[in-house]
């Protein structure tokens, strides 16, 4: 099992036409059957993510969205970091690289690479969906 810390823009992927993508199907059922151990801290909560699935363009089914959550919520570890970094090229999204730190995650899962180092310390950085 991969320990990841999930960029809350995984959960909200649509293709052109408004469909899951496949890399969006691929992270919610990963989650969903304990493949990925998400690894979150309080700005990357999933209050946060419900936020994300909420948003009215992306047309999420509800049920859709309370199952990403309930799984999320049941197999998710939630960490504090200790320490602040600053080497996301947008400052907003350090906070998801404090939490792999604090978390000694094996992976950072994101739609939008251009933000991150390639690599940060041991933590490994995925792409899913488009940025």
């Amino acid at each position: 099992m991969i320990g990841a810390v999930l960029d809350t823009n995984v959960f909200g992927f649509r293709s052109p036409h408004q469909q899951r993508s496949s890399d969006d199907a691929q992270i919610n059922s990963q989650v969903c059957f304990d493949r990925v151990f998400p690894l979150l801290s309080i700005p990357v909560s999933p209050c946060r993510v419900r936020s994300v699935l909420r948003r009215p363009h992306l047309n999420i089914p509800v049920t859709e969205a309370v199952e990403v959550l309930r799984s999320l919520r049941a197999i998710s570890t939630l960490v504090t970091p200790e320490r602040r970094v600053h080497v996301a090229s947008d400052p907003s999204d350090n906070k998801f690289l404090e939490c792999a730190l604090e978390a000694r995650a094996d992976d950072l899962v994101t739609g939008n690479l251009r933000h991150f180092p390639a690599r940060f310390q041991d933590v490994g950085l995925s792409h899913r969906g488009s940025s």
